[in-house]
């Protein structure tokens, strides 16, 4: 899947065959075009990948993604300094972390007792203005989701299987899916001290490592997605799990352990 923009579309086929190391390769139709429309839809053809696997979502897994989050945004910067006019294709639209979200998932919140952990979470992070805070860190071409489900393995080099989601955002944004989700449809998991391991591998192997500043957010961003996916799928959504809310909370007490020891 490429999207519905087809100047996107266009510019991620040729992305993918300009960044090999890290993307499937794409293949032409009869005509020497990458693209197909189907309905509004836009696709792609690209290789099978056999013999590959996805990796135990453990500390070493995390260790060897931020390395290779950091050799891949150092590729994606490259290509679009040598593709300065494709910039805009990849502008997201919308503002999913303006202070009005917040306000937002504080309402929704407040309507059950039972949610006032995460309510107290959420009227934190309004009173530190993290909306203003999550404006400040540098934008940069990202992957943007990169899920467990969404990388597969190669004797340890990674193939992205889906990246309509390439966009220029906060590179902090980059660590909320692999740090968070299995899959897209999962409940989230987050693994004990795998933040401070991603990060000290990204920085290792980064051009442009994480600031102090960076470092400092990031856990809130964490908890912010924690209860956004909590509020979005339980409350508006509905969805019956009833263990959802345990869930969530155990996530969010394991990240606030984490910043209480550093």
């Amino acid at each position: 899947f490429r999207g519905n923009s087809i100047e996107k579309a266009e510019l991620l086929s040729q992305m993918t065959r300009d960044i090999p190391n890290f993307f499937p390769k794409n293949f032409p139709k009869v005509d020497g075009s990458f693209i197909s429309r189907i309905g509004e839809e836009l696709y792609g053809l690209e290789e099978f990948i056999s013999n590959s696997l996805l990796k135990t979502r453990d500390l070493n897994y995390f260790s060897l993604l931020g390395d290779k989050i950091g050799h891949l945004h150092k590729e994606l910067s490259n290509f679009i300094k040598s593709n300065s006019e494709s910039g805009r294709l990849l502008v997201p639209k919308g503002d999913y972390m303006s202070e009005s979200n917040f306000v937002s998932l504080y309402l929704d919140l407040s309507k059950n007792e039972l949610n006032k952990y995460l309510l107290s979470n959420i009227e934190n992070m309004i009173k530190m203005q993290l909306s203003q805070q999550l404006t400040k860190p540098p934008k940069q071409v990202i992957h943007r989701d990169l899920n467990h489900s969404n990388i597969t393995w190669i004797n340890g080099i990674p193939k992205i299987v889906d990246y309509e989601t390439i966009q220029i955002s906060s590179r902090l944004n980059e660590f909320e899916s692999p740090l968070l989700f299995k899959g897209n449809m999962e409940k989230p998991e987050y693994i004990r001290n795998s933040l401070e391991v991603i990060v000290n591998s990204y920085n290792k192997s980064s051009k442009n490592p994480l600031s102090i500043e960076e470092k400092k957010i990031l856990p809130y961003l964490l908890k912010y997605i924690l209860i956004k996916n909590f509020v979005v799928r339980k409350i508006r959504r509905s969805i019956k799990d009833e263990s959802y809310l345990d869930n969530i909370t155990r996530n969010l007490k394991i990240i606030e352990g984490e910043q209480d020891v550093n």
